[in-house]
């Protein structure tokens, strides 16, 4: 059947009629306001038709807000000064990032070599290996990416500069 273009504008506007109808269907009926209990007060909420049954008994309403106490008023925080950022040319930023990368390879091409044919090696499985892994607090410890340490070493050049 060959459409002609007033036959294919009905069409358009027949389908887009039934669109906009089940959409709405779908919208309407999906959802609804119930009141709903929440920490010993009844709120109204929009809740899915779907889910509107699944609510707490009154025996589990205390083990999931027992442990929450009033609020505790505190003093406001003082302001403390305000710490601008400094101005950093791209051609400073430059520096810095090549330093911190040069040293980042002298650390990775020379120094860590030669902690490895030091025979400084750990074995999975004993002591020492969990030892290290579990005393490894410091972000620098977690930092075993290439940029990660050039971001980190620039940082501190920024920062001491």
């Amino acid at each position: 059947m060959i459409l002609d273009s007033e036959n294919c504008m009905r069409f358009r506007i027949i389908l887009l009629t039934v669109l906009v109808e089940l959409w709405l269907q779908v919208l309407l009926s999906s959802t609804e306001m119930v009141e709903v209990p929440i920490i010993g007060r009844k709120t109204q909420r929009i809740v899915s038709r779907v889910t509107r049954g699944l609510r707490l008994h009154k025996r589990q309403l205390g083990r999931f807000t027992q442990h929450l106490k009033p609020a505790k008023e505190i003093d406001p925080i003082p302001e403390g000064p305000k710490v601008l950022m400094p101005r950093i040319s791209p051609e400073e930023m430059k520096k810095f990032i090549d330093q911190a990368a040069d040293q980042v390879r002298f650390r990775m091409e020379s120094t860590e070599p030669s902690i490895y044919r030091s025979g400084a090696v750990q074995k999975p499985g004993t002591p020492e290996y969990y030892a290290s892994a579990t005393t490894r607090i410091k972000v620098e410890a977690k930092n075993y990416s290439r940029i990660a340490l050039i971001a980190e070493e620039a940082t501190r050049r920024i920062a001491n500069a």
